[in-house]
């Protein structure tokens, strides 16, 4: 029979398909739990059929009529409505001299609706099926070694199930704000000042940067990260390059990235004769640095 209340709001479903198993359950140590009263029970591990959660209960002295061995099939798997073809026996255990393992039931394979949407979410089985009586249990070879063991045949027919949930995970709103904000005011990891009329003001080249396009033209990264090995890589390749087309730009470049490998280089290039006359001449190079042109020809040419 089906009990009907206290239901649970409706949650999305999905079809089960139809399947079939069959679980084992064994209850050790039977003469610990044979007093139990009316309507306790022990209770198998969950086992999975159809896609739902499965459990086995044994009630020593019945389920509600005292001194009957009673089984029931529970659905454990919530929000759901399955039907199934259900088939539950007590198994005759093997023996060292008899491999043969009989079955008992006093009951025929019956159909059961389960609906586990409401509080009450199982089918209870005695009402309509009973197995032997409890002196007849304990006098028969189904009870071994002190331990009984139920055979549970299911067939799953049709029914739906909750489909699996996303994960919810609150996540709290950002205070990056109020973290930069505290690292501003307290001044910690500043890199940077500007004075400006005699007031200074410490600041962050990596926040400036991000800010504005404008320091991070001038803050260039390897100044930034202090990357000097890039920075060596970068005059190596800058100077392979030197030309009489070039050198004002790498001039230009030196003096704006305080790089004085780069700015010997230029003046080294000028040492040659025939690169220092080709380009003696040039406005566009005596104009763009001039600090450069200087320092040369204050050298060997002068």
């Amino acid at each position: 029979m089906l009990f009907a209340n206290a239901c649970t709001p409706p949650t999305p479903t999905i079809t089960v398909a139809p399947s079939h198993g069959v679980h084992l359950f064994e209850v050790p140590n039977y003469s610990h739990h044979r007093d139990l009263g009316v309507g306790s029970f022990i209770r198998s591990a969950t086992f999975d059929i159809g896609s739902c959660a499965w459990s086995i209960r044994f009630y020593p002295n019945g389920a509600r009529n005292e001194g009957c061995i009673t089984v029931a099939l529970e659905l454990m798997t919530r929000n759901a409505t399955v039907t199934v073809s259900c088939d539950l026996r007590l198994v005759v255990q093997a023996t060292t001299t008899t491999t043969e393992v009989a079955r008992y039931s006093a009951m025929e394979a019956g159909t059961a609706a389960f609906d586990t949407r409401c509080v009450d979410r199982f089918v209870q089985l005695s009402c309509t099926y009973q197995f032997i009586t409890k002196s007849e249990l304990e006098a028969s070879t189904y009870l071994r070694d002190d331990s009984v063991v139920m055979e549970c045949t299911l067939r799953v027919i049709r029914g739906t199930r909750p489909s699996p949930a996303e994960p919810e995970i609150n996540v709290p709103p950002s205070d990056m704000a109020d973290h930069l904000g505290r690292l501003l005011m307290e001044g910690d990891g500043t890199d940077v000042t500007f004075d400006i009329q005699g007031k200074t003001f410490p600041a962050h080249r990596m926040l400036l940067a991000a800010r504005s396009p404008v320091f991070k033209n001038l803050f260039a990264a390897e100044d930034m990260y202090h990357m000097e090995r890039l920075k060596l890589v970068c005059t190596h390749k800058l100077w392979k390059h030197l030309s009489t087309d070039t050198i004002a730009a790498m001039q230009r470049f030196a003096e704006l990235h305080n790089s004085p490998k780069l700015k010997n280089a230029c003046i080294d290039f000028f040492h040659v004769e025939k690169n220092f006359k080709q380009t003696s001449t040039s406005s566009p190079r005596i104009k763009c640095c001039p600090r450069a042109d200087n320092e040369v020809f204050r050298g060997e040419y002068h």
